[in-house]
């Protein structure tokens, strides 16, 4: 990926705009991304439709088309930590001189999959067992107070114990940055500290099949980043470092865990004009 829109741009003919980024993908397809804030309506509380006057539409599409790439239009919808990667075809032209589409439109265009986005499923709940060194002080106190020294950790799926690095460390990624609840739960006897439990549920546990959408690739990532640069006084950086193919890493596409299975979506939309199933 690289940024194209800063120093002196010199070009011959007319106008252009050069989009935020030219991204030359692994099977050779090269693409322009013109990044846009969709905004927020304040009074519905709901992410306005994108829109691009065509104008600048066809500015973008002059600088795509001497960059030989297709053009596409980002967003990122921050109340759902989402991002959409949209081709610009995928937008409607308007009688205002303007192309629009809906957040509904949006998502079922969205084209984030060609940068390795993948919605995961994992077996539920996930958790962090962490046991009292038995041998220490655990005594819960009346107002429920108990001081005590952590013994023996678990990390857990739905399909039991894992014991790599690599499946502790995507347990701890989702439970850090998926959109289940969190509770914990605490083992007694009597008034001694036995166990100390954080469990990750899904929203919802009505679904009959083995395993539950945690989230997709690109939101868990996104939380992570406001993770790193927000705190509760505010921004505290504008940027992080991130080595090229973050996304794809975050879950090797050669993944195999028997102690952590795994499922993988890759989402496509149709082609323009195919109609969606």
């Amino acid at each position: 990926m690289t940024f194209v829109d800063t120093g002196e741009i010199y070009y011959d003919g007319e106008h252009l705009k050069p989009a935020d980024y030219f991204l030359a993908l692994r099977n050779g397809r090269r693409i322009v991304v013109d990044v846009k804030d969709p905004g927020i309506d304040t009074a519905a509380k709901t992410t306005k439709p994108l829109k691009i006057s065509d104008a600048e539409r066809s500015r973008l599409q002059r600088f795509a088309d001497l960059y030989g790439a297709e053009l596409f239009i980002a967003a990122y919808v921050s109340v759902a930590s989402m991002w959409l990667l949209l081709p610009i075809d995928s937008f409607t032209h308007q009688s205002t001189n303007s192309h629009t589409i809906t957040l509904g439109d949006a998502v079922a265009a969205n084209e984030m999959s060609i940068l390795g986005d993948l919605s995961m499923g994992v077996m539920a709940p996930l958790r962090i067992d962490v046991w009292a060194e038995l041998d220490q002080p655990r005594t819960i106190g009346k107002d429920g107070h108990a001081e005590f020294t952590p013994g023996k950790i678990i990390l857990s799926s739905g399909a039991g114990p894992v014991v790599t690095t690599e499946d502790k460390n995507i347990i701890m990624f989702f439970i850090q940055y998926g959109h289940w609840n969190l509770r914990q739960d605490v083992e007694t006897i009597g008034d001694q500290l036995v166990r100390l439990s954080m469990l990750v549920e899904p929203l919802q546990d009505d679904v009959d099949q083995d395993f539950h959408i945690i989230g997709w690739l690109s939101q868990m990532y996104s939380r992570l980043f406001e993770g790193r640069t927000q705190n509760d006084l505010g921004v505290t950086a504008l940027d992080i470092a991130v080595e090229p193919g973050a996304l794809v890493s975050l879950i090797p596409h050669d993944f195999h865990s028997d102690d952590l299975p795994l499922w993988k979506f890759e989402v496509r939309p149709p082609q323009i004009g195919e109609g969606r199933s």
